[in-house]
């Protein structure tokens, strides 16, 4: 069987890097899996997946995966594959769109990373997504709590939805150097606690209650802010409103978490 995957980029964020790192994994099982992505701009994630040499990587251009085109550009990968695996919204609508004008008839499996957006949220919208979701024969929810929204919203039958937690690379944890303080900032010294959040800045990582947190803890902990996104200019000014520069670090996107 021949697998595609499909994401709308391998930009910062736990759907990407988990999608990396299973491919790799998939190569040494001997599963047949490659990956399509709308935008191929060359974030560190991408270099990383052509340095690991693990599979096809196909890019359909550098623009904004809003654009509706990407439904017929996806078309001719129909005819390769076996089975097309989508991750996050829009490749979501893309890929059923695509399917229905192609009039193929490939298996589409979708994992569902978040818990929720604003698509949920809205009469229209929902109704929308519901019709969607109809089209996958596979909803993949990452935990039990998103399987229970999404049988509540859409009343598909619960084995439609298996959970499939993400998992963590554990030997990266166990095999990796600790970083030097000081290498991170200056200000940072052996006695403070340090806090830490990898994330994309988005709504749903809610990196501003972490940082309305630190006000009520004492002054030696330091909270770093691994990652990148819509919301960190936000945030960036609220640490300065709270005056919390000397205490909260943007650390940007980094590829040593471990």
């Amino acid at each position: 069987m021949k697998i595609l995957h499909v994401i709308n980029s391998l930009a910062t964020g736990g759907a990407e890097n988990l999608l990396v790192e299973s491919l790799s994994l998939y190569a040494k099982e001997g599963i047949d899996a490659d990956i399509l992505i709308l935008n191929g701009i060359e974030y560190p994630l991408l270099k990383k997946i052509n340095e690991m040499n693990c599979c096809k990587i196909f890019t359909l251009g550098n623009g904004s995966v809003y654009n509706p085109k990407y439904i017929f550009t996806l078309i001719p990968f129909y005819k390769k594959y076996d089975l097309v695996h989508v991750h996050l919204f829009p490749a979501k609508y893309y890929v059923v769109l695509a399917k229905i004008f192609s009039g193929c008839k490939i298996p589409l499996v979708f994992t569902e990373h978040c818990t929720t957006n604003r698509r949920i949220e809205n009469y229209f919208l929902r109704f929308i997504d519901k019709q969607i979701i109809k089209c996958y024969d596979y909803t993949i929810c990452i935990t039990p709590e998103i399987k229970e929204i999404l049988t509540g919203y859409t009343n598909l039958p619960k084995n439609r939805f298996p959970i499939i937690e993400n998992g963590i690379n554990l030997k990266t944890l166990h095999c990796a150097s600790a970083c030097e303080r000081q290498s991170i900032n200056s200000s940072i010294s052996a006695k403070d606690f340090l806090v830490i959040q990898v994330a994309a800045f988005r709504k749903q990582k809610d990196q501003e209650t972490l940082i309305k947190a630190m006000i009520l803890l004492p002054a030696n902990f330091k909270l770093l802010l691994v990652g990148e996104g819509l919301e960190k200019k936000r945030c960036e000014i609220l640490v300065k409103k709270l005056k919390l520069e000397s205490r909260i670090f943007f650390l940007g996107v980094r590829m040593n978490i471990s």
